[in-house]
């Protein structure tokens, strides 16, 4: 391209409108560029996602879940808009939108995405990459799907999309089922938003590298930038399931302790909007257990392919000192782990994480990320 040529596409470029993405809009365009939301291209239209809510399915008939929407104040966009810069908080221009459609929506029909609900308008139309982005914590490990796919290879893949650190049950459920499937496992902390218990995004991607040292070797760590999903039961299952399929997992651990990752959850989500879409329509079947001391697995719908799989009901054995399926404890020696809560309030008053809650390494990162209470505020 000449210079000539060049100033003349940065002079077009400059006269286009543009937009300044929310954060959880910002993580739909990642993973709308990256493929991991493929076989969608861009913001979906009035039609798929009037689809979406009806039979789980875009207009084609393709499954798929969720909807991913672009909603922006009515006035911010001019009418006759037929092409707008996106831009990340930054002001990097990241990508451009082709303006297919635009709908008017009704008050209190937005995403939920910060933007507010009254006088919205839905853009829909395809994206195209304009910049790489470089924002967001470990961005050297943000892989692509295709990167991921690469490295995993053919074989089965367990993978588990988290928002808050791993503990000791988890590890070990991990460890289980990647036992029976032989699976390597592949960990998707979810770093769009706030984290649970740790809060910011880097904190959750240190603690979940930490607990990848107990796991299997081959065990892969790729932060993923999905936000959370607000618009229908069994939608933040969904979104995870289409997901891990796009990064070529063949089976989704559900995790029981609660959330999105309940089995019971994943069995809401597999339902009519439950059929999650990853690479070429790859789907996540309904969570269940299918027997066995602790262990299974349910591809719910018929052509699901990617089962949710659940270990059943664990707790720690303190005779044997070890987790385990609940069902193998004796009676009175079993103990709980500590909810999401109860560990904030252990480390905001300083208190030692426990051996037998969550292994050394993650206990050290959890005391970094979120230091008791007088410690943050003598060194304010």
């Amino acid at each position: 391209m000449t210079a000539g040529a060049r100033a003349d596409a940065a002079s077009e470029v400059a006269g286009w409108p543009s937009w300044t993405l929310s954060e959880p809009q910002l993580a739909d365009l990642e993973l709308l560029l990256s493929g991991a939301f493929a076989p969608l291209t861009g913001f979906m239209s009035a039609a798929d996602v009037a689809a979406v809510g009806e039979r789980g399915e875009l207009a084609d008939g393709t499954p798929w879940p969720f909807p991913v929407t672009l909603d922006v104040p009515e006035n911010a966009i001019s009418p006759d808009a037929t092409r707008v810069m996106l831009h990340d908080p930054e002001g990097t221009p990241l990508a451009v939108l082709d303006v297919a459609g635009r709908s008017l929506l009704p008050a209190g029909a937005g995403s939920g995405d910060g933007s507010g609900d009254r006088g919205l308008i839905r853009l829909d139309g395809k994206v195209t990459a304009h910049r790489e982005p470089e924002h967001g914590p470990f961005r050297r490990l943000q892989l692509s799907p295709a990167e991921v796919r690469a490295q995993l290879g053919g074989g089965p893949v367990l993978a588990f999309a988290t928002r808050g650190p791993l503990n000791s049950r988890q590890i070990g459920q991990l460890r289980h089922l990647a036992g029976q499937l032989k699976a390597r496992i592949l960990l998707l902390p979810l770093i769009s938003g706030p984290a649970d218990v740790v809060t910011r995004p880097e904190a959750l991607i240190r603690t979940v590298l930490a607990a990848a040292e107990s796991l299997p070797s081959g065990t892969l760590v790729v932060p993923v930038p999905l936000a959370r999903r607000r618009t229908g039961p069994g939608h933040e299952l969904a979104a995870r399931a289409a997901v891990c399929a796009a990064y070529g997992a063949t089976h989704l651990f559900a995790d029981g302790a609660g959330g999105a990752d309940r089995p019971g959850g994943a069995g809401r989500a597999a339902g009519r909007g439950g059929r999650a879409a990853g690479r070429g329509g790859r789907a996540a079947g309904r969570g269940g257990r299918a027997g066995g001391q602790g262990g299974g697995s349910a591809a719910a719908d018929p052509g699901t392919v990617i089962p949710v799989v659940s270990a059943g009901d664990w707790a720690y054995d303190r005779v044997a000192d070890v987790w385990r399926p609940l069902a193998l404890i004796e009676a009175g020696t079993e103990r709980a782990e500590l909810a999401p809560d109860e560990l904030a309030d252990l480390l905001d008053a300083g208190a030692e994480v426990p051996a037998w809650f969550t292994p050394p390494a993650v206990a050290r990162e959890l005391i970094s990320a979120r230091p008791a209470r007088s410690a943050a505020s003598c060194s304010s």
